[in-house]
């Protein structure tokens, strides 16, 4: 000990040309080390395993801590008296300790950046759907983000501060997710369904606009009315598109009874003048008038009535419905085409008015007039 005094006098002695500041600092830079250096196992067993953390603010504590220590220890020169061995040893504790701190504090806070994303995603998700009933889109823009909010979640480990906060996130998100999967198929489904009813009916139009009437025309036209309103019945009471199908399906059965009176006509007609087939088919369905109502022409003239004296609220309620085709969905199909033909394609959430009635979603497009005069037109900030 009595040697290490003297290597340490007789090299403070050596520095004193250069003046007694330096010497002053160089003396208490000596004593931080020394110090540091008598400290490190204590704050080994202070740190201790960075998983066993209390919290997040306990790590970032330690944190600071090793990085101080780890910054003193590396100043110690290796020069005689000054422990720069120890000072080595030491660091290779310190060093590795210090980058699992490091990495449990970016684990956590990723995980807390985590749970503000699907937080931010569900609040998102849940105003979306309200008021429902919505359109494919707007469920799967819900449904969509319900997801990205369980990847989030998912990645949070069993041993994070947060874990137990995600942990009933994700039942929630994933409740919500099936439910909003659920409503999408069900608009989808049901949109398909009003595809191929479509698809039937103007079949079935086709068939019905060349006079004379033919029986077998008629009989096929009434299959297609028929196969149309099949589908048509099919269509879900939860989804947007129910109160259409129910309007067309009564449009159908109204169509039904007059193709039905048509054929019986012309039968009757065929067996009262017992002519041959051709003279019969021309005579008797040259005699048949039929005045069918097309399912474009329905909805138009439904569109029509729901335009009328509609106040939209204060509040922006618009959903602008940007979407590529998708065959999957139906999002372009043959009755969104024939809808929006009439109404536009953009949809407008149910709202309260002031006077406590509701108005349900729908869609809205066109120009029209709203309010004193003021002219409005379809889109999402008119």
């Amino acid at each position: 000990m009595k040697f290490k005094q003297v290597v340490i006098a007789a090299t403070v002695a050596l520095l004193g040309w250069l003046g007694l500041s330096r010497s002053i600092k160089f003396a208490q830079s000596y004593t931080s080390q020394q110090q540091t250096l008598s400290q490190v196992t204590s704050l080994l067993g202070e740190v201790g395993d960075p998983n066993q953390a209390a919290n997040l603010e306990a790590l970032k504590q330690s944190q600071k801590k090793l990085q101080s220590t780890i910054s003193i220890l590396e100043t110690i020169p290796p020069l005689p008296g000054f422990e720069s061995d120890r000072a080595k040893a030491e660091l290779a504790k310190l060093r590795p300790l210090s980058d699992a701190v490091n990495a449990r504090i970016q684990s956590e806070e990723q995980a807390s950046a985590n749970i503000t994303a699907a937080l931010k995603l569900d609040a998102e998700a849940a105003e979306l759907v309200k008021n429902s009933p919505h359109p494919a889109e707007v469920w799967q823009q819900a449904r969509d983000r319900w997801q990205q909010a369980i990847i989030l979640l998912e990645k949070i480990p069993s041993n994070s501060f947060v874990f137990a906060q995600s942990k009933t996130g994700l039942e929630s998100c994933r409740t919500n997710f099936k439910i909003t999967d659920a409503q999408w198929n069900a608009e989808s489904q049901a949109l398909k369904n009003m595809d191929s009813a479509f698809a039937s009916a103007e079949q079935a139009a086709r068939l019905t606009q060349m006079r004379p009437y033919q029986l077998a025309q008629l009989l096929n036209a009434r299959t297609q009315w028929q196969r149309s309103l099949e589908q048509l019945n099919r269509v879900s009471d939860t989804t947007t598109v129910y109160r259409d199908a129910r309007l067309l399906a009564d449009s159908h059965q109204t169509n039904l009874r007059k193709i039905d009176d048509a054929i019986a006509r012309i039968k009757d007609c065929q067996t009262r003048y017992s002519a041959t087939v051709l003279t019969s088919a021309t005579l008797c369905g040259d005699d048949t008038s039929l005045d069918l109502e097309r399912p474009t022409d329905v909805l138009a003239a439904q569109a029509g009535l729901e335009g009328e004296g509609i106040e939209l609220p204060d509040s922006d309620t618009d959903i602008t419905i940007v979407s590529a085709p998708d065959t999957s969905t139906g999002f372009y199909s043959r009755y969104r085409q024939s809808r929006s033909s009439g109404i536009g394609g953009t949809w407008v959430r149910g709202y309260t008015r002031s006077d406590g009635t509701y108005v349900r979603g729908h869609y809205r497009g066109g120009s029209r007039v709203s309010g004193f005069g003021s002219s409005r037109s379809g889109g999402a900030s008119s």
